[in-house]
């Protein structure tokens, strides 16, 4: 089975004031590449897999703590 991923889109995130922008799979979670952007600053730039941080990607905290890397279902 393979997952239908849409064109670009932007959305809220889980809380109204988290942005996403990038690609969604048919259940409207991020899954491919995204920036999403939570409302406390952190900031992340990679692939995505049904709304979890999956693949390579960049993890920008707002105290200035960076990640650069591999995820694996959400964790690093």
């Amino acid at each position: 089975h393979t997952h239908q991923i849409s064109p670009q889109v932007q959305a809220h995130g889980e809380a109204d004031d988290d942005i996403y922008e990038g690609q969604l799979n048919e259940a409207g979670k991020p899954s491919g590449d995204g920036v999403y952007t939570w409302s406390n600053g952190d900031v992340y730039d990679g692939t995505w897999l049904d709304g979890l941080k999956h693949g390579r990607g960049v993890m920008r905290w707002r105290d200035g703590a960076s990640y650069v890397g591999e995820w694996w279902r959400g964790e690093r």
